[in-house]
């Protein structure tokens, strides 16, 4: 601290003399410096780079860039990304790769921001004209560099720029390096120049002849989260598979809740069965407790996963690790569990986990949002009236009882939609007499979907108070939706009235539905047209039906 204190005294007073090595030496040491001696470091280098005669170096623009890789991403920091800019845009030298991979790589906590978006313009060029052959690191640096800006404009060029040097690449790329090219890639959702980047690594994943470590294989996994069914993804997690099912080491329970955290935009097909698969035997052998957080996550990543053994082997070796977790969950934390349930099916393994989760959320003294509320029961839309489902919606009712905060209609809709297997139960109803007055109070517009969802998820309530007060409350957000009914939107609301149809209140919801009725633009199909009419089977001979 008391070099600390004399350097900053130094550093304050010399006002002259600064040349480009001093100016940019001392931002590479940036790296050493934390807490408020470097937010005091961070605030007096920009005044000095004003001061520095003539150009940086490539040298000189990598050391000062890369000094910033442990700042924080905050006022003082892009301060100092500002200032470093223009060294960078007048940098007359070409710039070699490392000293691209240097500067990208000092990036990595600087998040979306004018500042840093100036950064990667300005580095563009820089990337294009560059004629010397990239090494492996340097290929992982400037990715994982890229961590959380690659989804900006300026982030997609830069990484157009770098897919040919990529494909060049003719050395054999590590575990990590392969890990950490893929990890700054995790903000990419669905973006063209990061599919580009992506096929050009899967060649390297497939000829990567290491053995993975389990931190590797989560790192690489947790960066494909946002990319999706991409032909290029999903060639990268097939590269992927061998290493989780030859991997030999123990995996901690945070490399486990990441990479099934990663799963969470794979549709259900053979390759995510085959992740599914390959992944079951290291839960099962996993020694390490895990956090509320790693079963919210973990569970999280089943969401597009439907009732396959791969699912539900998944599902069976993660019951043990629920039960055996001591610390308390957080409302997300039990959201985020059974929201990944959504298409497990009502299955033994399903159920067992909601028996593992109950007394979690009986104990969850964390208050519930509306969010929570909407995304916990919006995962119960396959399970049927066991106990295991019915004592969760048990559970779930003091959390919705208490929640002080309005309900917006995407919660009110994913609420009612999740009760359409289970609404024959009494704990079904005790739900539903807990949500009418969060629809009464709601002000917010619905969408049509929103309409049709909350109306589909009645389809098994029988006429009961609480169905009643439910479509009562619905009235008159029906009648105030201004948006134009699709053919599934009429038959799904129509289809859900299919037991409540003989009540005043239903009557009235099927006068608020005929203007939309009316007014849909589309062609039914045959099966549009059969839920519709099968939704008015119970109600009485009246002028509305």
């Amino acid at each position: 601290e008391t070099q600390r204190a004399y350097l900053l005294g130094e550093i304050a007073s010399a006002d002259n003399g600064w040349t480009p090595f001093a100016a940019s030496a001392s931002c590479y040491g940036l790296r050493a410096w934390k807490g408020p001696s470097l937010q005091t470091l961070l605030r007096a280098l920009p005044s000095k780079l004003a001061k520095v005669p003539g150009p940086f170096s490539g040298t000189d623009c990598s050391m000062a860039f890369f000094g910033l890789h442990r700042c924080p991403d905050d006022s003082d920091t892009r301060n100092l990304l500002m200032a470093l800019t223009p060294k960078l845009t007048e940098c007359l030298d070409s710039l070699q790769a490392r000293h691209i991979s240097n500067t990208l790589y000092g990036l990595q906590r600087c998040g979306d921001s004018q500042e840093g978006r100036s950064v990667l313009a300005a580095l563009v060029p820089h990337i294009q004209k560059c004629t010397e052959a990239f090494t492996s690191q340097a290929i992982a640096n400037s990715l994982f560099g890229l961590q959380s800006c690659s989804h900006s404009e300026q982030g997609r060029a830069v990484l157009a720029a770098l897919a040919p040097h990529i494909r060049r690449c003719a050395e054999a790329f590590s575990p990590q390096e392969i890990a950490m090219s893929l990890y700054g890639l995790r903000h990419c959702r669905g973006l063209e120049e990061a599919r580009v980047v992506l096929a050009s690594l899967a060649p390297h994943i497939r000829e990567c002849s290491d053995a993975f470590s389990p931190l590797e294989i989560s790192t690489s996994l947790y960066g494909l989260r946002d990319a999706g069914d991409s032909e290029e993804a999903c060639a990268v997690l097939a590269a992927l598979v061998p290493r989780i099912q030859s991997c030999v080491e123990a995996f901690p329970s945070q490399s486990i809740s990441n990479s099934l955290y990663a799963l969470q935009r794979c549709r259900d097909s053979q390759l995510t069965r085959a992740v599914l698969s390959a992944m079951v035997p290291h839960i099962q052998k996993c020694t390490d407790t895990f956090t509320s957080q790693g079963v919210g996550n973990s569970l999280y990543g089943l969401q597009r996963c439907s009732n396959s053994q791969e699912a539900r082997d998944v599902l069976e070796a993660m019951v043990p690790h629920i039960q055996k977790c001591t610390e308390g969950f957080t409302s997300q934390g039990i959201a985020n569990s059974l929201y990944g349930l959504q298409r497990c099916g009502d299955c033994r393994e399903g159920r067992t986990v909601l028996s593992a989760l109950v007394p979690h959320i009986l104990e969850c003294v964390d208050p519930f949002n509306p969010q929570s509320v909407g995304t916990s029961l919006y995962g119960m839309q396959r399970f049927g009236d066991s106990e295991e489902a019915l004592n969760v919606l048990e559970a779930l009712v003091p959390q919705i009882q208490k929640c002080t905060e309005a309900f917006t209609s995407q919660a009110i809709a994913n609420s009612l939609y999740g009760l359409q297997c289970c609404g024959e139960s009494d704990q079904a109803r005790v739900v539903l007499a807990a949500l009418a007055p969060r629809i009464q109070q709601c002000s917010e517009a619905f969408s049509s979907q929103e309409i049709a969802n909350s109306l589909y998820g009645l389809r098994l309530v029988k006429d009961s108070g609480e169905a009643r007060g439910i479509i009562a409350a619905l009235v008159p957000h029906i009648q105030r939706c201004s948006d134009t009914f699709t053919e599934q939107s009429v038959s799904s609301a129509l289809y859900g009235l299919q037991r409540v149809g003989e009540s005043e209140e239903a009557v009235a919801v099927l006068m608020a539905l005929l203007p939309h009725v009316q007014n849909c633009p589309a062609s039914f199909t045959e099966q549009g047209l059969s839920n519709s009419l099968y939704g008015l089977r119970c109600c009485r001979d009246t002028e509305e039906a």
